[in-house]
């Protein structure tokens, strides 16, 4: 079903959303109203920080859950959002190599530690079922905007951005694996 409301109502409605967030914060608001974080940034057309210290204003890192679940896979990867003392965001990518299946296992989690990058690194490597571990030897950086001014600017960041630079560095970090590993 569509609902269809004039310009007006449409700004009368971000008006009060908008109202609400400054009153409870970003999240409280959501919660009050009964919308996701997501549904919430999108009908108030409210801008998103990389980093707020304040509770009405978004940060990209409330919402790399929803982000996550949108769309969980890329190219011959896995994504994943796992929550806990810290949140990150997990990659298993799949190769083939000299007739050997590799399982890359790794981390990219975006504005990880109050930073405007986004730090690609390599975990763990399996090859056919055996494991080797690194941990800081192979990794990668790129930066990150600092600002998005709605919803859907961050969505496309993600999707168009965020996920292919991270891709392309974890091709790039398997790469270096077979060169100096192998």
């Amino acid at each position: 079903m569509k609902i269809i409301i004039t310009e007006n109502q449409k700004n009368e409605t971000e008006e009060t959303l908008i109202d609400e967030i400054n009153e409870r914060g970003f999240m409280s608001a959501a919660q009050h109203f009964g919308l996701s974080l997501m549904k919430l940034a999108k009908l108030s057309n409210i801008g998103i920080e990389a980093h707020s210290a304040e509770e009405n204003i978004p940060m990209v890192e409330d919402f790399l859950e929803e982000l996550v679940n949108r769309n969980n896979v890329y190219n011959n990867c896995k994504i994943n959002y796992e929550s806990g003392f810290i949140s990150v965001i997990s990659w298993e990518c799949n190769f083939n190599f000299d007739n050997k299946d590799y399982i890359v296992f790794g981390y990219s989690t975006p504005y990880e530690d109050g930073s405007y990058e986004t730090t690609v690194e390599i975990g763990k490597i399996t090859i056919d079922g055996d494991t080797e571990n690194f941990f800081t030897e192979l990794e990668d950086t790129f930066k990150n905007p600092q600002y998005f001014s709605n919803i859907k600017e961050l969505v496309d960041w993600f999707e168009n951005t965020y996920k292919p630079k991270t891709y392309e560095i974890f091709v790039k970090l398997f790469d270096k694996y077979i060169i100096e590993y192998l």
